[in-house]
């Protein structure tokens, strides 16, 4: 059969031939790609296609190394200026730490630069010796306002400018109010100034606790302000109850009871709390490590 219009239809090898004689010519814009130079081209392209991501990614591990590398000198520094005060190096992702203890407490101290989703922040995550009640205060926003609106925990302490600043949840609830006190209240200020007056985070639970600013402190002297200023108020969190607050009864001797931590029948050998007698299960004592009476704290049985 004839081709259309006129032009003569050619078999699919003889088309392909033609092509290639085609593409043969001076003429043709494909002659680069036959060319020794247009090979060259062609193959290393590929290959930064290939391999360029790789070295991207090479690069940047590399980068982010030396900078682990001085955070960790520059943290070794600072532990060496401050009594008790160890180095933790830690995995690579996480970065080095600081471990620390004070009155009442003990506690790491971490550092993170922020990434797309996740804020900076400077923090310290304490272990208080003594369990106590719980406690949370943020500045208030948009999100406070809202919990707010549906009935979450905002207890007022009496003190408008500093209850206008913070969302605070307590309890007891009126724990919030003896806690800050204007000493406490000015600590409290204090760490939330390192952060240029945005956001901050205290808070108690038991024995644990967490104080955190939205700032990552890079230079030494803002990571000692921060240790110095986060290590005050967390004293002031672990500090000691006052004697309304927990008063400590002897456990009568006669009487067997049964075991504060387990709730089973205390037997005829039970250990006493060497400072308020209370008696345990031996069994029961060596899996707590301390006494179970309330604010009491004591390590050692009788």
């Amino acid at each position: 059969m004839g081709g259309v219009l006129g032009v003569r239809q050619l078999p699919f090898h003889g088309l392909l031939a033609s092509c290639a004689t085609h593409c043969s010519t001076v003429d043709s814009p494909l002659v680069l790609s036959s060319a020794p130079g247009g090979a060259l081209l062609v193959v290393l392209m590929v290959f930064l296609f290939l391999v360029g991501p790789i070295i991207l990614v090479v690069v940047i591990l590399q980068l982010a190394a030396k900078a682990m590398e001085r955070r960790t000198e520059l943290l070794r520094g600072i532990a060496a200026r401050f009594p008790g005060m160890i180095l933790e190096e830690g995995a690579w992702l996480q970065g080095p730490r600081l471990r620390w203890h004070g009155p009442g407490w003990r506690g790491i101290v971490s550092f993170f630069a922020g990434a797309k989703n996740s804020p900076p922040y400077s923090r310290l995550e304490l272990k208080l010796e003594k369990p106590g009640p719980v406690l949370r205060l943020t500045p208030q926003g948009l999100f406070s306002g809202i919990a707010k609106f549906f009935g979450a925990q905002d207890i007022e302490i009496g003190v408008p400018e500093f209850d206008r600043e913070y969302a605070i949840a307590a309890q007891p609830a009126e724990y919030a109010r003896r806690f800050l006190t204007s000493d406490n209240r000015a600590r409290v200020e204090g760490v939330r100034a390192l952060a240029g007056g945005g956001s901050i985070l205290v808070s108690t639970a038991g024995q644990i606790g967490e104080i955190r600013i939205g700032r990552y402190c890079r230079e030494m002297s803002e990571v000692v302000e921060f240790l110095n200023r986060a290590s005050d108020l967390a004293a002031a969190l672990a500090g000691p109850a006052t004697p309304e607050e927990v008063q400590i009864i002897s456990a009568s001797l006669e009487k067997r009871g049964a075991c504060q931590v387990c709730g089973q029948d205390l037997g005829d050998k039970p250990v006493r709390c060497r400072k308020c007698k209370t008696p345990h299960h031996r069994e029961c004592w060596e899996y707590l490590r301390v006494c179970s009476t309330f604010a009491c704290g004591e390590t050692k049985f009788e």
